[in-house]
């Protein structure tokens, strides 16, 4: 039924069935990913996140729910605890090939934790080969490699010429 609703675009009534099949099923992944879903048409991104927290909270062994917070904090430009999410997804499941990817590409555009990117990536590309997505992440951590590589034998080359 909430499905048929948000197909005929009926918010309300979609939201009132999720809401009913949360209270029914609180540990269900489809039903709040469904409201979280929602919660995301309508730019309530932070509300989004938080039924995910919620399902977290309740299912403690859900990467993929550690996965959508992860992906959520992002949206919301939560600098400080955008890793997080995919963090704690992979120490649930470490094959989670969605956080694997997303914490790569976190890692590479901050070059923060390189080798870790490149493992990640790595692993991405191994469990979802076809996704172009990972592999942009594949270029991007094999771009800034590079390019921190390269910075260090410039300077290292200007060092020694002083």
């Amino acid at each position: 039924m909430a499905r048929t609703a948000l197909a005929a675009e009926d918010g309300v009534t979609a939201e009132q069935y999720l809401n009913r099949a949360v209270a029914i099923a609180p540990a269900s992944f489809d039903a709040n990913a469904l409201l979280a879903q929602l919660y995301v048409i309508r730019g309530d991104v932070a509300r989004a996140r938080r039924t995910f927290e919620s399902l977290v909270a309740r299912s403690l062994r859900s990467a993929e729910a550690r996965t959508a917070v992860g992906i959520l904090l992002q949206a919301e430009g939560a600098a400080a605890r955008r890793a997080a999410g995919h963090e704690q997804a992979l120490a649930v499941d470490p094959n989670q090939a969605i956080a694997a990817n997303n914490l790569a590409r976190l890692y590479a555009s901050d070059r923060s934790n390189l080798d870790a990117a490149v493992r990640l990536a790595q692993l991405a590309e191994a469990k979802l080969p076809n996704e172009r997505q990972v592999q942009e992440t594949v270029r991007l951590v094999d771009d800034v490699r590079r390019s921190v590589a390269d910075a260090g034998r410039d300077t290292t080359a200007g060092s020694i010429k002083q």
